[in-house]
């Protein structure tokens, strides 16, 4: 961090903060720089939201139910009845018509972004 302030001409006294991920190199770099210069250290809070999300998708409940969505999205990709109706059912409800997102597996996916698109299909989950 030094090396590159100094070579784009950066006066310490000008940086007040650090943001950072969670790795404990990261922080510990963060540390020394804090104690050096008086920079705050700032730990991203995107990274560390991540962090929970994951943890928590390992939690049994919620990777059963994750398991069930995925097979649910899944069957609507195979089955072009089923996605026709499922359009359809979008239409004769006057919403807007949204298609099943399938996420996927590694460690920079977006469960957050298929389940936020789950909750407009909420009114098709309830029975008639």
């Amino acid at each position: 961090m030094e090396e590159v302030i100094e070579k784009f001409d950066i006066l310490p006294s000008k940086i007040k903060a650090i943001v950072h991920d969670n790795g404990s190199n990261m922080v510990a770099a963060a540390r020394l720089l804090e104690e050096k210069h008086g920079w705050s250290s700032v730990r991203c809070a995107g990274h560390t939201l991540q962090l929970i999300v994951n943890s928590a998708l390992k939690e049994p409940s919620i990777n059963k139910a994750t398991g069930a969505a995925r097979n649910l999205v899944e069957h609507f990709r195979r089955s072009e009845l089923a996605n026709s109706k499922l359009k359809k059912k979008q239409q004769q409800m006057n919403t807007t018509e949204h298609k099943l997102i399938q996420d996927v597996d590694g460690p920079y996916s977006k469960p957050s972004l298929r389940q936020a698109q789950e909750k407009p299909f909420k009114p098709l989950q309830e029975k008639e």
